[in-house]
């Protein structure tokens, strides 16, 4: 079976970095990860481009049994795992490679410093976990490889160890990730009390009862729909760096930006549309909780596009870029419309992906330097490098020709975003991704006409050695790009335009054979698979898709324009330089210190989160350590020294004694009985 190999790979490279780099040596144990991640992303995309649409279930074996509680161990494919299995292994295979020149040209550790294999053996561990995550069989799998993503994730975050900074972050996301796990833990449980099973697309068999369902929680009856809803939304929050809990990826300023490319991209960010997705038959009887993910997705997005547009460092403004795009996905997602959730997802994954392995190839030329106010002129000195993000900007804007497949990256999914939330949400909210898109575009030309355009404006010595990237790294920013360019376009009609070849396509309905027609007669065209066997579940009542097809004309053209004008303002604004911006800046300085900082998230992130888990592991290292342990051990060691010490003469007869002694003992205590 091919996915266990897609599954295993990932964990081969991870144990072949962490364990192996001192037999065959750091160069040949990171070759060795890139080549394992490589073959699996060939795998993964030779699975999802051979399927028929069928689900595919494979049980290795019985993991926990007890009582009525079963949680088998094994694999689900379907086209939601396959298209996230094809997008964490193709991102993370870039990632390899990108890091190869690109974590060894950054000044991360000192010189006699070996630092390659734990970096990519994390990376390759990240990607297993994911993968664990997206084919899990149950909810016990999914939540393993949950902690799994959320613990790897954080020691990539703290990648650099040794600054505050770094610690501080990584700490806050790890507590922030966990804060999220116990929220998925406990919809776990409720499912399992509700519904007997921890597999969550049984739950589709329960429907149409499945919304009078109540569950008892401190003494008061919840709706179990909206309960599970909740508590997943919250999750997947945590897991996405949604607003307000946006800046585990935001201060991550420390973190290399290959690994910050595949959190922001191609693993927790899609996690937690993963796990919504999956919860579709909960979702879909849960009208309230939908409505909080379009309610507190657009409105993150909005804010976090903001922020994107105040930040100086790129890799800062790359971070709420990533988390606008996100709250958009949420906002497909609530609405009901997970086609075109998947449909976002695939072109932000790409997009994002390219732009911040640009954004490391930039600052590796700049010495390391990430102030955007400080480059300027680099598109002579790094051209490849320049169109691979223009690229990459101009997928995330969404640009392109309306009423046809001519468009860049996001173009397609954004239209058919507009036109699924036209149609299922209140009109504000309409108006408000209107808003947010204009507001991801500029920050998305901004990053790359602040950065290229104009003359420099920081140190002359820094943009005199700036220089092009090695070939192991500009590789995959243009196989990135070319994937950017396809992704809007490319099988459209399974992610929107045509309903029926998306139920098709998703495993909503089977295509009888021959053989079934002879059987059952001519005249049936399809026949309905069981609940449990679709990619995920649909309601009779959610016709978002059908709707959406006669959505009128000016709504395509309105979404395309504020792509088109929010990159043109952003051209217009910056291009020439930052003293405009800058003098914006003074003027609105308490506006702009608040989205600056995020709306101060981090500060309140720390202070509740981090550094209470930091002074709480000192508290323990000190007395539960060092005072309780350490002084236990010692006090007997003592006291055992003292009382057998002047016995311990080393003479034979002692030790002979001792043992005739001791093995007496035991013979007496196994004849007696005392054994048992």
């Amino acid at each position: 079976m091919m996915a266990i190999y897609v599954l295993a790979l990932p964990l081969l490279g991870a144990l072949i970095c962490g364990l192996g780099w001192r037999i065959i040596g750091e160069g040949a144990a990171v070759w060795s990860a890139t080549v394992s991640i490589t073959v699996a992303c060939l795998m993964a995309w030779s699975i999802l481009l051979n399927s028929d649409g069928s689900v595919a279930i494979y049980l290795a074996l019985q993991w926990i049994e007890s009582g009525t509680f079963s949680a088998d161990f094994g694999v689900r494919l379907d086209r939601v795992t396959m298209i996230f299995m094809v997008l964490a292994t193709s991102i993370s295979a870039a990632v390899h490679l990108f890091s190869i020149q690109g974590l060894r040209s950054g000044d991360y550790f000192e010189a006699d410093e070996v630092h390659a294999p734990r970096f990519v053996g994390l990376v390759s561990l990240l990607t297993f976990a994911m993968i664990a995550l997206v084919t899990s069989y149950n909810l016990v799998q999914l939540i393993f490889g949950w902690l799994l993503a959320g613990w790897t994730g954080a020691q990539l975050i703290g990648f650099r160890y040794r600054t505050t900074m770094a610690t501080v972050t990584a700490t806050g996301e790890f507590a922030t990730v966990m804060v999220g796990s116990v929220a998925l833990i406990l919809a776990a449980g409720v499912v399992f009390a509700g519904f007997d099973t921890v597999r969550m697309m049984d739950v589709a068999t329960f429907v149409p009862d499945i919304g009078g369902m109540t569950v008892s929680v401190f003494g008061r009856s919840w709706p179990l729909t909206e309960l599970v809803g909740g508590l997943v939304f919250v999750a997947a929050m945590t897991i996405a760096a949604q607003a307000p809990l946006h800046m585990g990826w935001v201060d991550a300023a420390d973190t290399p930006s290959p690994a910050a490319a595949l959190l922001q991209s191609g693993t927790l960010a899609v996690a937690g549309i993963f796990v919504l997705i999956r919860f579709s038959p909960i979702l879909e009887a849960a009208s309230g909780a939908q409505s909080w993910i379009v309610t507190l997705g657009v409105l993150g997005a909005c804010f976090t596009a903001l922020c994107a547009l105040v930040q100086s460092d790129l890799r800062r403004a790359l971070a709420f870029l990533a988390s606008a795009q996100v709250g958009l996905i949420m906002v497909a997602v609530g609405s009901g419309a997970y086609s075109v959730a998947l449909w976002l997802v695939v072109a932000f994954t790409l997009s994002q992906a390219l732009l911040v392995l640009g954004a490391g190839s930039v600052i590796r030329a700049m010495g390391g330097a990430g102030d955007m106010l400080g480059f300027g002129g680099l598109r002579q000195k790094m051209p490849v490098t320049f169109w691979a993000m223009v690229t990459g900007a101009v997928a995330v804007a969404g640009i392109g020709v309306p009423g046809s497949l001519v468009g860049m990256g996001g173009f397609a999914p954004r239209m058919g975003l507009s036109t699924t939330t036209l149609v299922s949400a209140p009109l504000w909210v309409f108006w408000a991704v209107m808003a947010a898109s204009f507001g991801i575009a500029m920050a998305a030309g901004r990053v790359v006409f602040l950065t290229f355009s104009g003359s420099p404006r920081g140190p002359k010595d820094a943009f005199k050695l700036a220089t092009e990237s090695s070939t192991t790294m500009l590789v995959p920013l243009a196989a990135l790009a070319v994937a950017a360019i396809l992704a809007g376009s490319f099988w459209q009609p399974a992610f929107y335009s045509d309903t029926s070849r998306m139920k098709q396509w998703f495993g909503m309905v089977h295509v009888m054979t021959g053989k079934d027609k002879s059987v059952m007669g001519t005249d049936a065209a399809t026949e309905n698979k069981p609940l449990e066997r679709r990619a995920f579940y649909i309601s009779p009542a959610n016709t978002v898709l059908e709707k959406s097809q006669n959505a009128p004309a000016w709504v395509s053209m309105v979404a395309a324009l504020t792509g088109v004008l929010g990159f043109v303002f952003a051209w217009r604004v910056y291009a020439r330089g930052a003293q405009g911006p800058a003098r914006l800046a003074k003027l609105f300085r308490p506006h702009h210190s608040f989205l600056g900082q995020g709306g101060f998230a981090a500060t309140a992130i720390a202070a509740v989160l981090a550094r209470p888990a930091l002074s709480l592991g000192r508290l323990l290292e000190k007395w539960g350590d060092h005072r309780i342990i350490d002084g236990t051990v010692n006090a007997m060691a003592g006291g055992l020294a003292k009382l057998f010490g002047k016995s311990n003469s080393g003479a034979r007869y002692t030790f002979v004694c001792a043992l005739v002694i001791g093995t007496t003992g035991l013979l007496v205590w196994m004849t007696g009985g005392g054994a048992g």
